[in-house]
């Protein structure tokens, strides 16, 4: 069930949550935004479009509220990407977020930070892969999602419904999980839990030489302007990032932007800004002088394209790379590293 509107009142809120909860299907629930918590109480309060801190009480849906109103479901499944405030900080410290016994939940809480607009990257591209791989199920796509919405302070959510005898239901979060039929797409969403894993502890190498050869197979078997195919350049791209290599990173980033383009996808598409801001991103992070010059044409050119929503990334690529190229090595210290070099600005 899809159902989208305005949330102001909590009252309207939990009523219409819980109407769906009753329809006698299973509940898809996406909860993106903020997270207050009472100081006094430490009850936490999801906050609307007319909440403040001092007035969550009487303008925010509570948490234990939002557990009540879909206890009746069939099943429900929870994607949520949150920003808490301090106090709510301190309860998930030693409550995990959960909305009852029959939820199956999934995302990320993210620290609030002074100063800093927070988006909801995971829910955002969850829903994105949900719409482009529709086999991925949703805690797949938790794997996949926080790959690309990492995040300093956070905390990943991860709750399993629980069957009468409070043991986990096979197939879902279990040790022992009963083997099923192989669907159309299993075999890829295999390959891509072992390569997250690989990458998520470090194997970097190993990650990186698996996804590249998912790559190679699918770009073979679908096309190289395929979703699927799309989607391990993502993945190589991320990896790279992971592994802490801007050069290879920017480099797949811009590939997988330009690949975007070449399918017809909108230059202020939704994605294709997502990749060019990633691009972006790794080329400011290049150490070397002459390869981040090298790559700056390519930035350049695809952000003449894709300028994205945040003003002078173009302006901000040619000024850079005007001012390395009047960069003059006066002299060399002894070493094998030619870019210990003693630089000079030429004006």
């Amino acid at each position: 069930m899809i159902d989208m509107f305005d949330p102001v009142e909590p009252r309207a809120v939990l009523d219409r949550i819980s109407a769906a909860a009753q329809s006698g299907v299973p509940l898809t629930l996406v909860v993106a935004g903020q997270l207050h918590g009472d100081r006094k109480t430490r009850e936490l309060f999801l906050a609307l479009a007319l909440s403040t801190p001092r007035t969550v009480r009487q303008t925010a849906v509570s948490w234990r509220g939002l557990v009540s109103a879909v206890e009746a479901a069939a099943g429900v499944t929870v994607l949520v990407d949150l920003v808490v405030d301090a106090s709510a900080w301190r309860t998930l410290q030693q409550f995990p977020l959960s909305l009852g016994s029959n939820a199956f939940m999934r995302g990320r809480v993210t620290r609030a930070g002074r100063g800093r607009v927070a988006a909801p990257e995971f829910v955002s591209t969850c829903l994105a892969l949900w719409q482009k791989t529709g086999f991925l199920e949703p805690a797949e796509l938790h794997r996949l999602a926080l790959v690309y919405a990492r995040g300093e302070d956070a905390l990943l959510v991860s709750t399993e419904p629980a069957l009468a005898d409070g043991a986990p239901p096979q197939g879902v979060g279990s040790s022992g999980d009963t083997p099923r039929p192989e669907e159309p797409g299993s075999r890829a969403s295999g390959s891509l839990r072992a390569v997250l894993l690989a990458a998520r502890e470090g194997r970097h190498e190993q990650a990186s030489e698996a996804a590249a050869a998912m790559y190679a197979q699918v770009a073979r078997d679908l096309g190289r302007l395929a979703p699927e195919t799309l989607l391990w350049m993502e993945v190589c791209a991320e990896i790279a990032h992971m592994a802490m290599d801007p050069v290879r990173s920017c480099a797949g980033w811009l590939a997988v932007a330009r690949a975007r383009l070449e399918r017809g996808e909108p230059c202020d598409a939704a994605e294709v800004e997502a990749c060019a801001d990633r691009a972006h991103h790794q080329w400011q992070r290049i150490g070397s002088t002459a390869t981040l010059v090298r790559l700056a044409p390519q930035m350049i050119e695809l952000r003449r394209l894709v300028p994205g929503q945040r003003s002078g990334s173009l302006a901000d690529i040619q000024r850079r790379t005007e001012r390395l190229s009047r960069l003059d090595v006066l002299s060399v210290r002894p070493s094998s590293n030619p870019e210990s070099a003693i630089l000079r600005l030429s004006f």
